[in-house]
């Protein structure tokens, strides 16, 4: 575990303990605590951003991929429910 969290994010153990105590064992989207958060990354630059419950972790990753059809969703929204 430990080489693998050093070589796709370039951290250790120690630098994702401080994440989660930062964060108060929190998710960074969501606010929720859990026992267990999932290192995000940007996929394009590849930095580390935060920690993320795993709702949150598999929406981002949903909403990356998807944001023009979510702005979609936003404006249907507003047309149909003021």
């Amino acid at each position: 575990k430990r080489a693998r969290l050093k070589k796709q994010y370039g951290l250790s153990e120690g630098q994702i303990e401080e994440m989660r105590s930062a964060q108060q064992g929190k998710c960074a989207i969501c606010t929720r605590a859990t026992a267990r958060l999932f290192i995000d990354h940007c996929h394009t630059k590849g930095h580390v951003r935060g920690l993320l419950c795993q709702t949150c972790n598999t929406f981002l990753g949903w909403y990356e991929r998807k944001a023009e059809t979510i702005l979609r969703f936003q404006r249907y929204i507003e047309k149909h429910c003021r």
